[in-house]
Formats: C-alpha cells, structure tokens, sequence
C-alpha cells in the first residue's frame, strides 16, 4: 500500500514501481482507479492525481494506492508489516509482527534501520557497466523498456478504470489513442 501524492504519469509510474517491486514483481492482471480528472475525447489537459488505485496481481497479490501528501509504503503479510516513512529519508523501517502486544488498542510497531547499501560499486558505475553489456552482448539492464513499459500500461488501466466508473480493467487489449501528458 501506498499513501502518495502527485500525477499518474509522471509521479505515480515510480509508486507503481516501487510497489510491485516490494511485491517481488509480479505481473499486474488488472487495475482499478479513481483519477482526480477526467479525459475528454480520450485526452487528459493535464496529468491527473489519483484518488485511490488497486492493482491485482499473479498470485492474488494486490497494491493499493492512496491520494496523501506523505510518500510512505506498507507492505503486510502473513509474517507482519513494514513501513518505510517520510519518503525513505529517516532511513528506518517500522516492523509490525503478528504477535505483537497491543498497547492502548494500538499495535505495536518496532524502527529498525534500513540495512546498509553495498557501496563497494557506485550506482553511476553499475549503469554503466550494464549499459555496455547491453550494447556489447545484448545482456538485460536492471530496469530498461520492459519495466518502463510495464508502469505506462498500469497507468493507462487506470485511467480505463477511471473512465469506467472504477471497473477492473485487464491489462490486456488498452486502447492506444488515450493522451495522458506527463505534465
């Protein structure tokens, strides 16, 4: 789940992201949402901010997305909850395991700090070397056109769903023509 702000297109394809991500990728099968504007004659005037989105995925997974002004995720499973607040920058998680003990009727969240990110390579280098083994062996890069087109087909479900009054849309079969600018 996420609690964000910002437009479907420019802002959201990163939530998108980042929630399928935490999710362990899976493919999306459908998307519904509610947009804070609407297209006419299948072009949006400027990029809309979402209201609220929910995205079913392989295995029954599901994302939420919720209109806030904060950027924060949660991630619950059968193994407890993660929080990752303020968008990343206290660099904690808060953990919430099943059998916490409630207090005041309030479960009971445990900070933790992020663990250490291995900086024996630059992120700058490690696209680089991925860029020439793209070009040199034709290898995968970490995100490229797959990833990025993943995100634009989410986005454009979503505001179908919009259009329909909030309805699953598959992403199979989206129309083309749909004009949602990036700003």
């Amino acid at each position: 789940m996420a609690h964000a702000g910002g437009g479907l297109m420019h802002t959201h394809s990163h939530t998108v992201d980042t929630l399928l991500f935490l999710l362990g990728d899976p493919p999306v099968l459908e998307a519904r949402a509610a947009l804070g504007a609407h297209a006419e004659n299948g072009r949006f005037k400027t990029d809309p901010g979402v209201l609220w989105a929910d995205l079913l995925c392989a295995g029954g997974l599901r994302a939420h997305l919720f209109a806030g002004s904060r950027y924060e995720f949660e991630v619950v499973g059968s193994a407890g909850a993660l929080q990752l607040c303020n968008n990343g920058l206290t660099e904690t998680w808060r953990v919430r395991r099943p059998d916490s003990r409630r207090q005041a009727g309030l479960d009971v969240w445990e900070s933790h700090p992020f663990p250490p990110p291995d900086l024996s390579i630059s992120p700058t280098l490690q696209c680089v070397r991925e860029l020439v083994a793209a070009v040199r062996d034709g290898a995968p890069t970490s995100g490229g056109l797959p990833v990025a087109q993943r995100q634009m087909e989410v986005a454009v479900a979503m505001a179908v769903s919009d259009a329909a009054g909030g309805a699953a849309v598959p992403l199979q079969g989206l129309p083309h023509a749909l004009y949602i600018p990036s700003r």
